[in-house]
């Protein structure tokens, strides 16, 4: 792109990249449902007792609310939620809702 042999349309996100500011939005050139934003979650084997994964996700908050880690993740291109939306019970949710909107296009490209 810097060097103008790909030009870029849009990103597939609701909000633009602070990489990538003059770059318009999937949202933004009409195809709000084209959305595919990456994220990241923290993930531990199925019985990890609650205490152990309630004690990850606070060092994990913490972490993420540390002005030095923010600006460093910011400054790669990331998107830091807010406290409200994080958490197991959050990161379950987003999982579930990015699988039932995406599973249906994945197998139809797969059938194809």
């Amino acid at each position: 792109m810097q060097a103008g042999a790909v030009k870029a349309i849009a990103i597939a996100a609701r909000k633009r990249s602070p990489m990538l500011p003059d770059v318009p939005t999937s949202y933004e050139q009409g195809l709000p449902e084209f959305d595919c934003a990456p994220f990241y979650g923290l993930f531990v084997p199925r019985g990890t007792p609650q205490p152990i994964i309630e004690k990850l996700a606070a060092a994990l908050d913490r972490g993420l609310d540390e002005p030095a880690v923010q600006k460093r993740l910011t400054d790669l291109g990331a998107d830091i939620i807010e406290p409200e939306r994080r958490g197991p019970r959050a990161l379950a949710e987003l999982v579930r809702s990015e699988s039932a909107r995406l599973m249906p296009i994945l197998k139809a490209a797969a059938e194809k």
